[in-house]
């Protein structure tokens, strides 16, 4: 069967110069012959493909600012850019540091200060809204207080944890990551928000 597929790929590249033209004959046609040898030797050919490599091409080239000492500009942006990562074999947490941004992953949820990814609620039943990442473990955050049942909900909103927010206290507090149950969405509504929780949990 491997010799039959080696046959007719070689007999679709002869072809191409009769069915086409000779000058789209490029080398990634002739590749086409080797193709069967190669998946016996090395497996599945995404296993072997060069496109990651030639995609990263146009991030290399947008690192350039300067005709001269392009290796050198590269080099430095790269360390400009690194992304340090710091894994927690605890929790399976992914502390991030770009310049003077953190924050963390955890399987596809991303904890931060950004909007979007900063609203969370915890173990105690307070709803946070990080302020800074300090390190794997220690977030720092503010809660929101007295936080207001939704009256049009056809059901007490408590018993879905959904909530209209708006005020923070006024401390600080420094939360653990296992202290994180569920991330929330906050959607403004009248200069307040509406803190709907997601339903996969975190931990």
């Amino acid at each position: 069967m491997d010799r039959l597929r080696g046959e007719l790929d070689c007999q679709n590249v002869t072809k191409i110069p009769l069915l086409y033209s000779k000058d789209i004959m490029t080398y990634n046609f002739h590749s086409l012959i080797h193709i069967c040898d190669d998946a016996r030797k090395f497996g599945p050919l995404h296993n072997i493909s060069a496109f990651p490599f030639e995609n990263y091409m146009r991030t290399l080239k947008r690192m350039i600012r300067t005709n001269s000492n392009q290796l050198s500009q590269v080099v430095n942006r790269i360390q400009e850019e690194a992304v340090i990562l710091h894994a927690d074999s605890t929790k399976g947490a992914t502390l991030h540091v770009h310049g003077r941004k953190k924050w963390l992953s955890l399987g596809s949820f991303r904890i931060s200060n950004e909007t979007g990814n900063n609203c969370f609620k915890l173990k105690n039943g307070e709803i946070c809204q990080i302020l800074e990442v300090v390190d794997n473990c220690a977030i720092q955050c503010k809660y929101f207080i007295h936080p207001e049942l939704m009256n049009h909900y056809p059901c007490d909103s408590a018993l879905l944890s959904i909530f209209k927010v708006g005020r923070f206290s006024d401390n600080v507090f420094t939360i653990d990551l296992s202290d994180i149950v569920r991330k929330c969405i906050l959607l403004p509504k009248a200069g307040e928000f509406v803190c709907i929780p997601m339903c996969q949990e975190i931990l």
